[in-house]
């Protein structure tokens, strides 16, 4: 099984999840990926990375897509990695997902959700997974966590 990411500690994770499977990366695979992640929720996001995987190798794909939605605003959502357009730093976004709740929410609260699919080329199986915090932020360093 290939999965359908670039980041390393997301593989590490990966495989330490599904210990009992051989799971291989990209880089494993000597492929190079890059989709264009427009659907309208995380499970669009997901499925159409892996199938494009799969169409390119034809062997079975984990995939995944994941964001953070503040909850009054219902936003970053699926654009929570390029809200502010690309090359941000993670800081950059933190710092200005905490400029808009500041300014706009009365409850500072905030759903985590990673979607993950499973597909074969004829089954996919998808699995979604929330974890809703409400957010704290450190004045001191205007830094946003859970």
């Amino acid at each position: 099984m290939i999965l359908a990411s670039n980041n390393e500690s997301k593989l590490k994770e990966i495989k330490e999840i599904f210990s009992e499977c051989k799971i291989e990366s990209l880089k494993d695979k000597n492929i190079t990926m890059k989709v264009k992640e427009d659907g309208n929720s995380f499970y669009e996001n997901a499925l159409k990375k892996a199938k494009n995987l799969y169409n390119q190798t034809k062997e079975p794909v984990l995939a995944d897509d994941s964001g953070l939605i503040i909850t009054e605003l219902n936003w970053p959502g699926t654009h929570t990695n390029r809200f502010l357009g690309n090359n941000k730093t993670d800081r950059e976004k933190n710092l200005a997902i905490i400029k808009r709740v500041d300014r706009e929410c009365k409850i500072r609260q905030a759903e985590v959700i990673c979607v993950l699919v499973y597909y074969d080329g004829k089954n996919n199986i998808s699995n979604r997974k929330n974890q809703r915090e409400n957010l704290k932020v450190s004045t001191r360093r205007k830094w946003l966590w859970f």
